[in-house]
């Protein structure tokens, strides 16, 4: 199988960095002018987003990479996943957020990998329709149907590494 190799979208990362900065200032001021609970609960939010993001973008190297290997989303934390782990995929779209869900056999395995908080926001992602592991294509120029169609290909090909 020929790689896929998706990279961040810089620019894109770099401006919801400052976006997610310029409301946890808002969350600061809100704080200032005695509206607390909305102001930390901003600050927290918004903070932890624009240090989040920041790290994201300032990350050297591939964000996602599809071989034969499986497939890599360094955003998930759990390393490459095997084909033969993958049963299944889909598409989710929310507003501007677009995602391949990746249907695991055995999801538990890759989920114990997990820090508290991942599985918590993991718990949180299948309330929400997605799967416990779903590629997140955003902030990248990369078209959620053809990945999802090249993984659906991929997982239905001939297992002897034929693709």
């Amino acid at each position: 199988m020929q790689p896929l190799t998706i990279g961040k979208w810089g620019r894109f990362l770099w401006v919801m960095a400052i976006a997610s900065a310029a409301m946890a200032l808002a969350g600061l001021l809100l704080i200032i002018s005695g509206q607390r609970i909305v102001g930390w609960m901003n600050l927290l939010l918004f903070g932890a987003g624009s240090v989040s993001i920041a790290y994201q973008a300032r990350q050297s190297g591939p964000r996602i990479i599809i071989d034969d290997t499986g497939v890599f989303d360094r955003t998930l934390g759990v390393g490459a996943i095997p084909w033969s782990e993958i049963q299944g995929a889909f598409v989710k779209r929310l507003g501007a957020a677009k995602f391949v869900c990746l249907e695991l056999r055995e999801p538990e395995r890759f989920r114990s990998k997990l820090s508290p908080i991942k599985q918590r926001m993991v718990a949180m992602n299948r309330q929400l329709g997605y799967t416990d592991f779903s590629v997140n294509l955003t902030g990248t120029t990369a078209d959620p149907d053809a990945v999802c169609e090249l993984i659906l290909k991929r997982i239905r090909a001939p297992s002897d590494g034929a693709a």
